[in-house]
Order: structure tokens, then sequence, then C-alpha cells
């Protein structure tokens, strides 16, 4: 393990998703792993987990048999400062377009 993840603290927070770090075929697919969603941030497989345990990150999906991450919502959630979970959950509520019905 790399000893700067080794010497984080448990609570640090992800660095801000860099477009330009990230290969284009990676911000082209709509889901992620837990191993691309932490690569996305710096992270390491590991670290991302414990994010996801402590629901300090987006909820995932499952998607057949795996566990997979929005991109879209890993991009809103770096944008905003990476919220808790339910406070995410709230934001993506309110950015989401209201349906209108026409009779």
């Amino acid at each position: 393990m790399p000893e700067a993840v080794a010497d984080a603290p448990v609570d640090a927070k992800p660095a801000p998703l860099s477009l330009k770090a990230v290969s284009v075929p990676l911000l082209e697919r709509l889901t992620v792993d837990d191993k691309e969603a932490g690569a996305l941030f710096g992270m390491s497989r590991s670290w991302w987990r414990r994010l996801q345990a402590k629901e300090e990150c987006p909820a995932p999906c499952r998607l057949g048999g795996s566990t997979v991450w929005r991109v879209a919502d890993l991009v809103l959630w770096s944008e905003n400062g990476f919220p808790n979970r339910d406070d995410f959950e709230l934001l993506k509520r309110s950015q989401a377009p209201r349906s209108r019905r026409t009779a």
C-alpha cells in the first residue's frame, strides 16, 4: 500500500474529480465498479469500499450480479463537495427535472 494512503486519516475526503486525469473511455461509460470509482478519485478499491460502508459516497446500483456506480452521480457528487449519501440523494432529487402532465 502506498505510504500516502496508509498515512491518510480515516475521515479523509477524496480528491475532486479531475476530468484531465481520467481516461476518455472511462468517462464515456455509464457505470463503473468499485475499483474504477476509487481510481476516479485517486484512491484504492479498499478506500472506496470504506466510503461505501460509511455511506459517504453515492449509493451503488446492482446490475446483474455486479455492484456499480453511475458516472453521472460520481461527477455530481464531486462537483458538490462530496456530501454524505443522504444529503446527496436530497441534492439529486432537487436537481431532477420535474415531469409535466399534459392532459
